[in-house]
């Protein structure tokens, strides 16, 4: 293996490309689609709600009536209670609106339909109300918020490692390598393998994959320049060079 291959052997940076014909890929580009973009957009819209909630609690600490209220059901989704329906009337206007009763494990426990309920309302927009005993509190749903902020890190971790692939791919240099063996690792062999730099420093590295090399195989690695470590057995998982 003196000569790198064609696709490899040009000047650098490469044009690249995610191998989307592979399943794994395709699952790695949706799980940051879905875990990094749709968990930090979540994420994001749970702070706004966040810091709607802390002005709207000032404005009723500070300027607000109460009326008696009537509790009308209780809103579901799925097997979970999301929190209590209630309405009340302010200057012969009825107001309809939900809240979660907070540190409850059942919204509303102890509640039953058409039970009196307290409503703290604002004069000046009888709109933003809320139960005058339920003081929210940003811990509250805390779980929900960690749920989406690991979605968004695993999110997060999966892009770093494609974009790393993706730089190996683009300026990785290429160097002829020798395996130093293979172990078995569930449906693939992890082969362990070293290889020289242009400076003619030793380095080794190891990899999974469906192929069985045995000591002293010849295998072509690329790695970069700047930071050997980083480096994998050529072809690469998830990038493919378009010449």
């Amino acid at each position: 293996m003196s000569t790198a291959p064609s696709e490899i052997g040009g000047p650098l940076p490469r044009k690249v490309r995610l191998k989307l014909d592979r399943g794994d890929a395709r699952f790695l580009l949706i799980i940051v689609l879905l875990f990094f973009v749709g968990g930090g957009f979540w994420l994001g819209w749970n702070a706004d709600y966040d810091l709607k909630q802390f002005d709207q609690r000032a404005l009723l600490r500070n300027d607000a009536r109460e009326v008696v209220g009537e509790v009308t059901g209780f809103a579901y989704h799925r097997y979970a209670p999301l929190g209590v329906c209630y309405r009340f009337t302010v200057n012969g206007v009825t107001y309809s609106a939900e809240a979660l009763e907070p540190n409850t494990p059942v919204p509303g426990s102890g509640l039953d339909k058409g039970d009196s309920l307290p409503i703290r309302y604002l004069q000046s927009n009888p709109k933003i109300n809320h139960p005058a005993a339920w003081e929210w509190s940003a811990f509250d749903g805390w779980y929900t918020t960690a749920g989406v902020m690991c979605a968004a890190v695993i999110g997060f971790v999966v892009l770093v490692c494609l974009l790393r692939d993706r730089k190996l791919a683009r300026y990785g240099k290429a160097a002829s390598g020798v395996a130093l063996g293979s172990t078995r690792d569930g449906r693939l062999y992890r082969v362990e393998y070293e290889f020289h730099t242009e400076g003619g420093i030793s380095m080794k590295g190891k990899k999974s994959g469906p192929d069985e090399f045995g000591a002293g195989a010849r295998i072509r690695v690329l790695y970069l320049p700047e930071n050997p470590r980083r480096n994998s057995r050529y072809p690469l998982d998830f990038f493919e060079v378009v010449e």
